[in-house]
C-alpha cells in the first residue's frame, strides 16, 4: 500500500509502537525516533490493559503474549478508613461483557513485547531527540533531531508524551512563529501526585485480587500480578507547597508518605507496610489531567498522552486510549489509500481533522470519568463522599456493570478481522449494549433486572449531578 507514503513517529512508547504495528499491517513505511537510549527501560511502572486495548492488540496478534505475562484480575476489595469494606466484581463484569480480562503487567515487559514482535526494527532509532518539525507547505514535512539528522515525512505523529515537542511545533505553526508561552498546556491541571511501585513475595496475596483503600485525600490501589508481584499506586491530593517539596526530593517525599500509610489495612491479613517493606522499585510523579486544545495542524498530529492526560489507575485507560488513537490513525490512512487519487497535503490535513473529530468526544468522556473517580476515591466533596462511601456499595453489582461505560464505543482496527473472542459481545456504542453488561451477573426475572438497572442508574446519575460541580 502506497510504499512512497512515509510516516515519522516521534516517541517509541505505547502509542508509537502500537502505531508502528498498525502501519506494518498496512505495509506503510514508518520511522520511529525515540529520544531515550532504550525502547523498553525499567522505570518501575506497570500498565493496565483493558478490553478496548486488548481487542486491538488481539487484532494485531499481540494479546496472546500479554496473556502469558499476567494473572487476570477477578475482583476488587475496597476498604474505607472507618473499617467498612465491600467486594466489586468489575473485572469479571468486563471480561464477561467484552471477552478480555483486566490485565496488569510491568510496563517494561509490555513495551518489550511490542518491540520484539515488530518486524521492522531497523526503522526504530534511539537517542534521537527531536528539536524541530518543519511543515511549510512543501511535499513533505521535515523532522530535525539534535544530532543534525533530518527525516522527511508525509505525516508526522507525535507520540512523545505530555511534554510533546510535536505538539509545541503544532502550536508554533498555528501561531506562525509567534511566542506561545504556556498556551500548549491550556486545559491541563495538576492537583494530585502518584507514587507507584512494584513489590514481590508479599504474604497473604490472593491471585486475581485488587485491593483498594479510600480515605480523605488519599487512595491506595494494589493489583496482583504474575510471579508473586504486586503493582501498586498511591494517589495523593497535593498542594502547591507539597509539589515544591516533591520537586526538590521526590524519593524522600514518597518514602515519608508510604511510611505514614504503613498501618493502613488493605485486607484482613495485609497492611500497606507489608507491601512497602517488600518494595523493589518506586517513583513519585505529579499527575497532569485534562485534554489539550489543539491536536493537529497540516501534516502533524499528536496521539496518546500528547493530547490527553488520564489521571492514574482509577480508570486505567491511559495506555488503552493511546492504543485506540494508533488504531484510528491507521484506519484513516487505510481509508485514504483505498481511494484512487494520491494523498496530498490538504488531504492529509483533512484526514487529521477527521481524526480529531472522531476522538475528541470519547477523550472528553474518559477524562471526565477519570477526574470524577480520582476525586470520589479521595472523598473530595460531600456529594462524592456520599456517593462513594454509601450509594455505590448499596448498589452491589450495578457499578461493576457500569464500569463498561469506559469501554463503550471504543475504536478498533477497521481493516483487520474482529477476533473470535470479541464477537457477540457488548461492544456497540448504544446504551442497550451497556445495559446488557450491567445485568450480566444476576439471574432472575426480567422485571427484577429492569428495576435494578433503572434504579441504579437514577441514583448514580443523581449522585453524579450533585457531586460533579464540587471541586
Amino acid at each position: 500500500m502506497a510504499e512512497d507514503f512515509k510516516v515519522v513517529i516521534v516517541g517509541g512508547s505505547v502509542a508509537g509502537l502500537s502505531l508502528a504495528h498498525c502501519l506494518e499491517r498496512l505495509a506503510v513505511s514508518f520511522t520511529i525516533l525515540e529520544r531515550g537510549d532504550r525502547i523498553a527501560p525499567q522505570l518501575g511502572a506497570s500498565v493496565g490493559i483493558l478490553p478496548n486495548g486488548g481487542r486491538i492488540l488481539d487484532q494485531l496478534g499481540l494479546f496472546q503474549f500479554v496473556e502469558d505475562e499476567i494473572d487476570p484480575l477477578d475482583f476488587a476489595l475496597i476498604r474505607y478508613s472507618d473499617g467498612f469494606s465491600f467486594k466489586s466484581q468489575y473485572p469479571t463484569a468486563l471480561r464477561s461483557s467484552y471477552g478480555y480480562p483486566v490485565s496488569f503487567l510491568e510496563r517494561q515487559k509490555f513495551l518489550q513485547i511490542l518491540y520484539d514482535k515488530l518486524k521492522g526494527k531497523k526503522h526504530i532509532h534511539t537517542g534521537k531527540k527531536v528539536v524541530a518539525v518543519l511543515d511549510d507547505g512543501h511535499e513533505k514535512a521535515v523532522v530535525k533531531t539534535l544530532d543534525g539528522s533530518e527525516y522527511a515525512a508525509d505525516l508526522v505523529v507525535g507520540a512523545d508524551g505530555v511534554h510533546s515537542i510535536v505538539r509545541s511545533e503544532i502550536w508554533r505553526h498555528l501561531r506562525k512563529g509567534a511566542a506561545t508561552a504556556d498556551e500548549p498546556f491550556t486545559g491541563i491541571k495538576c492537583e494530585y501526585s502518584c507514587i507507584y511501585g512494584t513489590s514481590t513475595n508479599v504474604p497473604h496475596v490472593q491471585v486475581g485480587a485488587q485491593l483498594s483503600f479510600l480515605t480523605d485525600g488519599v487512595s491506595i490501589h494494589v493489583f496482583s500480578g504474575k510471579k508473586s508481584k504486586l503493582f501498586w499506586f498511591i494517589m495523593v491530593k497535593t498542594s502547591p507547597d507539597e509539589f515544591l517539596d516533591m520537586k526538590k526530593d521526590a524519593a524522600q517525599t514518597a518514602r515519608r508518605i508510604c511510611q505514614g500509610l504503613g498501618t493502613v489495612r488493605l485486607s484482613d491479613a495485609m497492611y500497606f507496610r507489608d507491601v512497602w517493606s517488600r518494595c523493589t522499585i518506586y517513583k513519585m510523579t505529579p499527575l497532569e489531567e485534562g485534554v489539550f486544545k489543539q491536536w493537529n495542524c497540516g501534516r502533524l498530529v499528536c496521539v496518546g498522552d500528547a493530547i490527553r492526560k488520564v489521571n492514574g489507575p482509577n480508570i486505567g485507560q491511559g495506555a488503552n486510549m493511546a492504543i485506540e488513537d494508533a488504531a484510528q490513525v491507521a484506519n484513516l490512512i487505510s481509508k485514504a489509500h483505498s481511494r484512487p487519487s494520491k494523498l496530498s497535503g490538504p488531504g492529509i490535513a483533512s484526514m487529521l481533522d477527521e481524526f480529531a473529530a472522531l476522538r475528541r468526544a470519547r477523550t472528553a468522556s474518559i477524562c471526565q470519568q477519570s477526574e470524577f473517580l480520582v476525586r470520589m476515591h479521595a472523598n473530595q466533596g460531600f456529594g462524592r463522599r456520599l456517593l462513594g462511601r454509601y450509594l455505590v456499595p448499596l448498589l452491589n453489582d450495578v457499578p461493576a456493570g457500569l464500569s463498561s461505560l469506559s469501554i463503550r464505543g471504543a475504536a478498533k482496527l477497521d481493516f483487520a478481522d474482529a477476533p473470535p473472542r470479541s464477537l457477540d459481545k457488548a461492544w456497540g456504542g448504544s446504551w442497550r449494549s451497556s445495559l446488557r453488561s450491567v445485568v450480566y451477573l444476576r439471574p432472575g426475572p426480567v422485571l427484577q433486572h429492569a428495576l435494578l438497572v433503572v434504579g441504579g442508574l437514577v441514583v448514580l446519575c443523581l449522585g453524579l449531578w450533585w457531586a460533579w460541580p464540587v471541586r
